[in-house]
């Protein structure tokens, strides 16, 4: 996810940039910029919180792994419910086939996000039986 957003950050700073005032009318082109800016800032943010999750798995940090658990799962409804309203927005636009597809692919990074952040919580909750109580295992020979 940090390359996802480490990729979009430089794709947005280059975008940001190369925005040039004299094609566009101001509105357009003020609304382009501070879009561009603000997702710049997010995906900085973003990679912050992976970097952090990453530190708190190599230092078994549970409070941490927790945090970010439940700050990409806020960003993860924000990202579905912002595909949704896009996909409202632009249906009329856009062909049939281009809509199947835009929202097939964003359901599918959905899908890898969500089954990433369970192993995350996974982990959390096996860190928090590991420190909780030792498990002992026995084997019974038939």
């Amino acid at each position: 996810m940090s390359c996802i957003a480490l990729t979009s950050c430089i794709i947005l700073l280059v975008q940001v940039f190369q925005l040039n005032n004299k094609l566009c009318p101001k509105f357009v082109w003020r609304t382009a910029f501070s879009f561009h800016v603000i997702a710049v800032i997010y995906n900085v943010i973003i990679i912050v919180i992976n970097l952090t999750l990453i530190w708190a798995v190599l230092k078994s940090k549970r409070i941490l792994l927790l945090c970010s658990v439940i700050i990409t799962d806020v960003w993860l409804a924000q990202m579905f419910l912002l595909l949704i309203v896009l996909l409202c927005i632009y249906s009329l636009e856009v062909s049939f086939v281009t809509w199947i597809l835009s929202m097939i692919f964003g359901l599918l990074a959905i899908g890898i996000l969500i089954y990433l952040s369970m192993v995350v919580f996974g982990y959390w909750i096996e860190t928090k039986v590991i420190k909780g109580q030792t498990l002992s295992v026995t084997i019974n020979n038939a």
